[in-house]
């Protein structure tokens, strides 16, 4: 019998483009942790009313309040202060730039173009067929029920800000964390270019039809056809924006 490392045999069960994807979900996990500090103190920037050369909260207590790593917040930090948003005073702490809110106006305002718009449905193609197949596989009765309620929401144009996602709530069936925050953290960083994404879907009963099966399949504990299923979902989407 040949002797295998333990990292060998970890990743024995994984086709080539599943572990393809594992690392895509791996990065964007980085950089949607990131994006969601980012957006948490330009939120909060404008919340509180901070004027330019006013401190912000220490790392640790941003790094608290979000709910993520020191490094995390560093990160978003050296990003923000790249896009003009913040000044890092080393020794002093963080402050925010003489021209912070140009940016957070134009970022909170900004109308998405159709590039984008395809950009976040192709990322979309790639992360959350995977994770669909998770859903069927590990779901519960009360994320059945959630779902397929949810589903039924897709009728609507104009859903209510507090409104949950069905696709989150897919991810959320995973019983997987990082899979949600992926998910989640995605479609609220890229949150104009997912509501003009929507805005393209005329046909809201198909779109209604195509949760319905999605929630089937993961209901039957069909793996296969849900990965399927969700794939040809979203490649739909992409042909409503090309319309």
């Amino acid at each position: 019998m040949v002797n295998r490392t333990a990292r060998e045999v970890a990743i024995t069960p994984f086709r080539a483009s599943e572990l393809v994807t594992c690392s895509v979900i791996c990065f964007l996990y980085g950089v949607v942790k990131s994006g969601k500090v980012q957006r948490h103190i330009m939120e909060e920037m404008s919340a509180q009313g901070l004027a330019a050369g006013q401190r912000l909260p220490s790392v640790r207590q941003l790094a608290e309040d979000c709910q993520v790593t020191t490094p995390t917040v560093r990160e978003a930090l050296r990003a923000l202060e790249a896009a003009g948003v913040v000044e890092l005073r080393h020794g002093s702490g963080t402050y925010v730039h003489p021209h912070a809110f140009r940016f957070v106006r134009a970022n909170t305002l900004m109308v998405p173009t159709l590039s984008q718009c395809r950009e976040l449905v192709e990322a979309r193609v790639i992360i959350e067929p995977p994770i669909a197949a998770e859903a069927a596989r590990h779901r519960s009765e009360d994320d059945l029920r959630a779902l397929e309620e949810c589903a039924e929401c897709a009728i609507n144009a104009q859903l209510p800000d507090d409104h949950v996602s069905f696709h989150v709530l897919v991810a959320q069936a995973t019983g997987n964390d990082a899979l949600v925050d992926v998910v989640e953290g995605l479609l609220s960083i890229r949150k104009q270019a997912h509501a003009a994404s929507r805005a393209f879907i005329t046909d809201r009963e198909q779109d209604r039809a195509q949760h319905r099966r999605i929630a089937g399949a993961i209901r039957r504990s069909d793996p296969v056809m849900a990965e399927q299923l969700m794939r040809d979902h979203l490649q739909w989407l992409a042909t409503c924006s090309d319309r």
